[in-house]
């Protein structure tokens, strides 16, 4: 299964692109159910999802892959694999898998699988450009509870496992290379909805909300780089309902939580920082007054600016749900709340991110009056959201994800969002309804906006003779140039002799790096090899004069007896005009094409929108002078 291309049969010089999201496309087969996926993008711009999905027989978990510039592969299952090594007998029904990724690109999975007798935490590897390992066991956990396993790595790959074993949060570490340590139990009772977060040193910070009867509160718990998990420490305030945290840290190891908190029947978005080494800050109130709040996420960047995302409304007739969200700068204070979705249909954000460079994205779930669509915005560095927009007709539990820690930053930028699209369709069997069938989809957000392709071609070119074939586009992946007459070659430029004379259909197709391919063609005349050249035209014969009558001189244009015009003895023979050789008129055609071209990246230049896009434009002016000159050569050469 691969990523459909987007039909871009453009003209040679196409206007230019605009930033947004691309179309979705199916990564997994249809099924009975597919639930909660999970995607992430390492810093060479590939990505990896997982999700679980009922095969017919059991709830198996899997993961589709899509490497840089190229369409999503089909989905393989994880956790019943035929791979070498030990896998838990009768382990089935696997489900909620989390994944992390390091600045390498090695993954990490967890998920919780039905054992026979007990639920089982498992986990499988896979090396940056290696195979999934086997699965192996991390904890377990009695039947009948919901363990909500969370998996967070450092920089590095090392890895912290949490999940909740009855009413405590147990946690696993894993260091890079090794196998899973013993879990250890980092709560006290009446615990739930554990999440963990790693910074680039090692550090972890692992949080929950707990029954502190009467009342839920926020609890913390922070692992030292190498050391052991210190004891809970209250984030939330004293008195302080509060429940269902988020937390994520950033480059620096400062920990930033959000959860819902109320005090006195009111209730707010409230967020808390803990400086890495430092004990945790007095929560600061991000929503408004008076704002009933659900649906809390939060993220930061690498420098520490950070985004809170909620669903809130002011109680009123008539009143829903809208998505909104908070930036803060770091050391900053938390701006106005900006409102990302419409009035009229409940909104509530599902996930929100960060790229290294600070670009952002909010995705969220909003009922249009008949179904769930997945709706996203995004947020350019420095600058205000953008509009947001629909990603399918009908779907849930999405997420979206930026470029990954790292050095290499192939897809800084650009996101990525996966959900769940259900169909409504016929029962099978007794099966009352209403049935579903689901389908894992995804979607890719480029800032520069789909791929828009050129291709430089001459108008004509000879049997035989070399024909120069090159785009300016750059950055593109999966370049393929086709010459029209069944042969090709994957680069961005080619020099190509064609056999027989006729006109061709070249065809340059390239991808970005999410996998988004474009195309264009051009049409090339091949003329006849030149003939040899041959001796001097024998003259025509002249034509024989009728005789004269006696007493009447010849007049030049005069008449004979016949009233036929007479010819002059003496006029010379016409001279035929002398033409260009086709080799003169393709070389000239080629210089004002290339003069053409020159004028139009000029014009494209001066209207620049954007870093990138200059850049790019700049480049390919650079390319297009050099090309110019040499017509210039070719029309001295053959003229």
């Amino acid at each position: 299964m691969w990523l459909g291309a987007i039909s871009v049969s453009c003209a040679l010089f196409a206007p230019s692109a605009q930033a947004g999201w691309l179309p979705a496309v199916d990564i997994s087969e249809a099924s009975e159910h597919a639930g909660v996926p999970q995607v992430v993008l390492d810093s060479e711009g590939n990505a990896t999802a997982v999700w679980d999905r009922w095969n017919g027989v059991d709830t198996v978990v899997e993961s589709a892959y899509r490497p840089a510039g190229k369409g999503w592969g089909t989905p393989i299952d994880l956790s019943e694999p035929e791979l070498e090594g030990e896998v838990v007998p009768g382990a089935h029904d696997a489900q909620a898998p989390q994944i992390a990724v390091d600045r390498n690109g090695d993954l990490t999975v967890l998920w919780e699988s039905y054992g026979g007798t007990k639920t089982v935490m498992q986990s499988v590897d896979r090396p940056a450009g290696g195979s999934w390992t086997a699965p192996v066991d991390v904890g377990e956990v009695n039947l009948g509870t919901s363990p909500e396993p969370w998996i967070a790595v450092d920089r590095e790959g090392n890895a912290i496992a949490t999940w909740k074993k009855g009413d405590v949060i147990q946690s696993a570490f894993r260091p890079l290379g090794g196998g899973w340590e013993a879990p250890v139990s980092i709560s006290s009772g009446n615990s739930y909805v554990p999440q963990a977060a790693m910074d680039a040193r090692g550090d972890a910070t692992a949080v929950w909300m707990r029954f502190d009867d009467p009342r839920y509160v926020v609890e913390s718990a922070y692992r030292p780089a190498g050391g052991t998990w210190e004891s809970p420490a209250l984030v939330s305030q004293p008195g302080e309902w509060a429940g269902n945290p988020h937390v994520v840290l950033d480059a620096s190891g400062d920990s930033l939580v959000a959860w819902r908190g109320e005090d006195d029947g009111k209730e707010f978005v409230r967020a808390a920082y803990r400086p890495e080494g430092e004990p945790w800050e007095a929560p600061a109130d991000v929503s408004s007054e008076g704002e009933q709040v659900q649906s809390v996420r939060a993220a930061v960047d690498p420098d520490g600016n950070a985004i809170v995302a909620w669903a809130g409304d002011i109680p009123k007739e008539g009143g829903y749900e809208i998505a909104h969200a908070a930036f803060k700068s770091a050391g900053g204070a938390w701006e106005t709340p900006t409102e990302l979705s419409a009035d009229g249909g409940n909104s509530f954000p599902s996930d929100v991110v960060f790229d290294t460079s600070g670009n952002a994205s909010l995705i969220w779930q909003r009922w249009d009056g008949s179904s769930n669509v997945i709706q996203a915005a995004y947020r350019p560095a420095g600058e205000g959201w953008e509009s947001a927009v629909d990603l399918s007709e009908e779907g849930m539990d999405a997420v979206v994800v930026l470029d990954a820690p790292g050095d290499a930053t192939a897809a800084d930028g650009h996101a990525t969002a996966v959900w769940v699209s259900a169909e409504e369709v016929a029962c099978s069997g007794e099966k009352e309804g209403p049935c579903h069938s689901d389908t894992v989809q995804a979607a890719g957000y480029d800032p520069d906006g789909a791929p828009e392709v050129e291709l430089e071609v001459p108008p004509t070119g000879t049997v035989g003779e070399p024909v120069e074939i090159s785009t300016p586009t750059e950055g593109l992946f999966s370049p393929l140039i086709e010459f029209g007459d069944g042969e090709s070659v994957a680069d961005t430029e080619a020099s190509h002799e064609y056999q027989a004379p006729g006109e061709y259909e070249v065809t340059f197709g390239g991808a970005e790096v999410l996998g988004y391919r474009a195309s264009t063609q051009r049409t090339i005349t091949i003329l006849p090899a030149g003939p040899e050249p041959e001796g001097e035209p024998e003259p025509d014969p002249e034509p024989e004069l009728e005789p004269e009558p006696e007493g009447e001189p010849s007049r030049p244009g005069s008449t004979g007896s016949q009233g036929a015009p007479t010819a002059s003895a003496s006029a010379d023979p016409p001279v035929p005009p002398q033409l260009p050789s086709p080799q003169c008129t393709a070389a000239e055609v080629a210089l004002n094409a290339a003069r053409h071209r020159l004028k139009v990246i000029n014009i494209k230049l001066s209207r620049a929108n954007g870093v990138t896009a200059a850049r790019r434009l700049a480049a390919a002016k650079r390319k297009q002078v050099a090309a110019m000159h040499g017509a210039r050569q070719r029309v001295a050469g053959t003229c």
